[in-house]
């Protein structure tokens, strides 16, 4: 129980000061314990960033993978739609772990940024694996523009990557109603009827 307390204290502290803005003292007072408490259940301060990150990082694929895995009897639109909105769903009511997400892969620390960035693509390949298995499905029913799955995939973190920096700038309805036309937009592109001879 303590060691959840612990990540989720520096969870918050850490999406609004950052790494090197956040110290273990601050973290320690913010669950009621002594500092040197900290070190029964962390190394350190970087070990403890380390882990939230891998944890927030990996939350959002097994999501993917649960939603993909349900996708029994419904059609590839529906199941991208769902994992789409769910992603975005993720983004919009979890603010700490955004906010957290989002500078960690903008700006890592330095000294962390091989093991993080390795723990990115690593989180990046499952996500992948997910979504190829869908389009690969959409394309053989012909409801899917017949193109490499890599590129399909790469527009559709690009439009993923847009909606979370843009999470943070504009209130929550304007937010759903660019999520509702992202998505639109994203969809007309991808079906195969409106990619004959490009």
């Amino acid at each position: 129980m303590t060691k959840e307390k612990i990540k989720q204290a520096a969870l918050e502290l850490f999406s609004k000061h950052g790494y090197s803005g956040t110290t273990l003292a601050q973290i320690a007072e913010q669950v009621g314990i002594k500092t040197p408490s900290l070190f029964s259940h962390f190394k350190g301060k970087e070990e403890l960033f380390v882990t939230i990150f891998h944890e927030v990082n990996w939350q959002i694929v097994e999501h993917v993978k649960r939603l993909a895995a349900e996708r029994r009897g419904t059609s590839v639109k529906e199941t991208l739609h769902k994992i789409f909105l769910r992603s975005c769903q993720f983004y919009l009511e979890n603010e700490a772990r955004t906010l957290f997400l989002k500078q960690t892969l903008i700006l890592p620390p330095p000294f962390l940024q091989e093991s993080i960035m390795d723990g990115f693509f690593h989180s990046e390949d499952a996500l992948s694996a997910v979504l190829t298995e869908v389009l690969e499905q959409g394309i053989e029913e012909g409801v899917v523009c017949k193109r490499p799955v890599e590129q399909l995939i790469a527009a559709y973190y690009c439009m993923m990557d847009g909606i979370l920096m843009q999470i943070h700038v504009y209130e929550p309805k304007q937010m759903e109603a660019r999520i509702t036309s992202i998505w639109e937009h994203f969809w007309r592109g991808l079906q195969a009827e409106r990619c004959e001879g490009i």
